[in-house]
């Protein structure tokens, strides 16, 4: 997760976010969102259509989950300096 928020800071760079924050939220500001997004370890990023019944955005994963989950799949390929070496 704190890798994902990592690579988001070139997301504001070119304009595509404003901002990159780690803080709570409110459940208006969910269901407000254009898109939410899940980061785990298991399958990296999710894209979240619904919440509550109520369809978030456009009920479809959107473009700042394309661009992440390129740029998360791009790091773990070509980043060899943050793998955790296996025995």
């Amino acid at each position: 997760m704190l890798r994902l928020l990592e690579l988001a800071q070139e997301l504001t760079t070119d304009g595509t976010l404003k901002s990159i924050a780690y803080r709570d939220i409110t459940e208006a500001e969910i269901f407000e969102a254009t898109e939410m997004l899940i980061v785990g370890t298991t399958l990296n990023l999710v894209a979240v259509r619904e919440y509550e019944g109520r369809t978030i955005g456009t009920g479809r994963p959107g473009p700042i989950y394309a661009r992440l989950g390129e740029m998360l799949v791009n790091d773990i390929d070509t980043n060899a300096e943050l793998r955790v070496p296996l025995f």
